[in-house]
């Protein structure tokens, strides 16, 4: 009997315990929570973690030795042509002289022959001059442009930065303002990505909300008629 008074009079000063302690949580919560509030409204405001470049693309390549290096080896092959032209020139210049000057048929026809061979020559030569000078400095600009972008990704990597976007715009100060500059920005303004980090860029989830969009406001399919 005396045990079973002991072990209810512990579990009511248990009960009592439990009861004020929680009391004393519920009393404390406002003030706890006054205090993080207040806390969160002089404490400074943390740093915005994204960060963003740009690169002005046109400057970078133009600064770039490969691409004077190329642009000088692009000249000489351009003027080997050009000689070549000049001599071709020169020659149907001569043929044309003769062709004046001659008196009999054979050698007028002779002479005619000669001008329309040199006449496809001439053709062939620009054809090839065309293909090689065009498929030569197409190669160059992709290889320096991936050169670029590699330096770009490596370079944002570790700094830390997220996204880079390259624009295209003039190199020297005195053509910042000139009326075509202008008007090239004018319509092509916007700035490109070129390293984006992983995260950034949201194409996929904005495709999936709006397929999810039109599906939930899809008409429901008409009934089969009976």
């Amino acid at each position: 009997m005396k045990r079973t008074i002991i072990t209810l009079t512990a579990l009511g000063t248990l009960g009592l315990m439990v009861y004020v302690g929680s009391q004393l949580r519920a009393q404390n919560q406002p003030q706890a929570a006054g205090r993080v509030q207040q806390a969160a409204a002089t404490a400074p405001a943390a740093p915005l973690r994204t960060r963003i470049a740009v690169i002005n693309l046109q400057q970078a390549i133009k600064q770039y030795r490969k691409w004077s290096d190329f642009e000088q080896t692009y000249k000489n092959l351009y003027n080997q042509y050009n000689a070549e032209f000049e001599r071709k020139k020169a020659s149907g210049v001569a043929l044309k002289n003769q062709l004046d000057k001659a008196t009999d048929d054979a050698t007028k026809d002779n002479i005619q022959k000669q001008l329309k061979e040199l006449d496809r020559q001439v053709q062939d030569l620009g054809e090839t001059a065309k293909k090689q000078l065009g498929k030569m400095r197409d190669d160059q600009a992709v290889q320096i442009y991936h050169e670029v972008e590699e330096a770009v990704q490596y370079y944002a990597r570790a700094n830390d930065i997220e996204m880079v976007l390259h624009f295209n715009d003039a190199v020297a100060q005195a053509d910042l303002y000139q009326p075509l500059n202008i008007e090239r920005k004018l319509q092509t303004g916007a700035c490109m990505p070129m390293y984006v980090a992983q995260g950034m860029n949201i194409t996929d989830i904005i495709s999936s909300m709006l397929n999810n969009r039109l599906g939930a406001t899809a008409a429901p399919a008409p009934s089969n008629p009976r």
